[in-house]
């Protein structure tokens, strides 16, 4: 068994998104101990590379086909041929199931349920969702307000209405940057129909709209948190309109989502 691939598999690279998760514990916190730390660790272990490595490596069976046809995407290990499909399947559903297992006996019913719903989403994105417009975008966005939920839970908080949606917003306008990033790349476009039924425009649009109305969330609530206020409209300002206008911010983002 090719170990190298069944790692690349989990897609590290992607774990940043974690730091959604770290966020909402630490704003929370009363006060930082090792316990807390020494928790994230796990959750991470348990939410980042199992939970997700099974779902990546499902997303990656799911579209074998089409990445097949995309000049990098063809080098992933089940497009290539280095992971066989049973394989794959084996290795994505032994993943889910136990991350399920551990998170149950580690954390508390609210953090299995979080992990239940990204589960669902992704599995709603999986079998369509990611083939209708916009749709595709709220099922990615949707997991980022769970990051930031767990976190919270973890440190038993439970945030506002308006961090959730604020989160929300934030990822929204990452979505509509993501596939207008991907829309760009030409043979991006050749794998992926449904990238082709988008409108740059629309999407650069639809992505702004989510900063406006972020920054309307945000302020609203800014006497209550001004620290949650301050990071988020800074992460919002910085990705959002640096990424679809500052070449810096840009292109190391084209080069983690066009892998």
């Amino acid at each position: 068994m090719p170990y190298a691939a069944l790692i690349a598999l989990v897609k590290f690279r992607y774990h940043v998104t974690f730091l959604n998760v770290v966020f909402g514990a630490l704003i929370f916190a009363e006060y930082l101990s090792g316990n807390i730390f020494l928790r994230l660790t796990l959750l991470y272990v348990c939410f980042n590379v199992l939970l997700y490595g099974g779902i990546y490596t499902l997303n990656d069976l799911a579209d074998r086909e089409s990445d097949r046809r995309h000049p990098r995407k063809r080098l992933r290990p089940i497009a290539s041929g280095a992971i066989s499909e049973h394989a794959a399947l084996a290795f994505g559903l032994g993943l889910i199931a136990l991350a399920f297992t551990a998170a149950s006996l580690i954390f508390s019913w609210r953090i299995v349920l979080c992990f239940g719903a990204v589960t669902a989403i992704n599995a709603a994105y999986s079998a369509g969702g990611r083939n209708v417009p916009y749709i595709d975008l709220m099922l990615n966005a949707a997991p980022h307000a769970i990051r930031f939920l767990m976190g919270a839970l973890l440190v038993d908080r439970i945030p506002l209405p308006a961090h959730l949606i604020a989160i929300m917003l934030l990822a929204v306008g990452l979505s509509c940057l993501r596939r207008h990033v991907e829309k760009e790349t030409a043979e991006g476009s050749d794998a992926r129909s449904t990238l082709r039924r988008y409108a740059g425009t629309q999407l650069e649009i639809l992505g702004f709209t989510s900063l406006a109305l972020l920054v309307l969330v945000c302020l609203n609530s800014a006497r209550v948190a001004p620290g949650f206020t301050a990071i988020v409209l800074t992460a919002g300002v910085i990705l959002i309109c640096g990424g679809h206008r500052v070449r810096m911010v840009r292109e190391p983002l084209r080069a983690v989502w066009t892998r």
